[in-house]
């Protein structure tokens, strides 16, 4: 048996993209006038963490700060 065929979807892409968006829309609006620092934590958040930063960047042109931090 295939791996895709015992894979069942539970959350869409569709509803990811539109959290994050969510998410980013919210993070905007609570600092709207402050520098935002946001600190990924590899391995693991990289992926949600790039989209949650290119979110961001639509709505909030300049002054964010990236850092990345990595736990063993």
């Amino acid at each position: 048996m295939k791996y895709k065929e015992k894979l069942n979807l539970i959350i869409s892409k569709e509803l990811i993209i539109n959290k994050v968006k969510k998410l980013a829309k919210e993070i905007h609006l609570e600092y709207i006038d402050q520098d935002l620092l946001l600190i990924c934590v590899l391995n693991g958040s990289f992926m949600f963490f790039n989209d949650l930063l290119r979110e961001l960047t639509k709505l909030k042109k300049d002054n964010i700060y990236i850092d990345f931090i990595r736990f063993s």
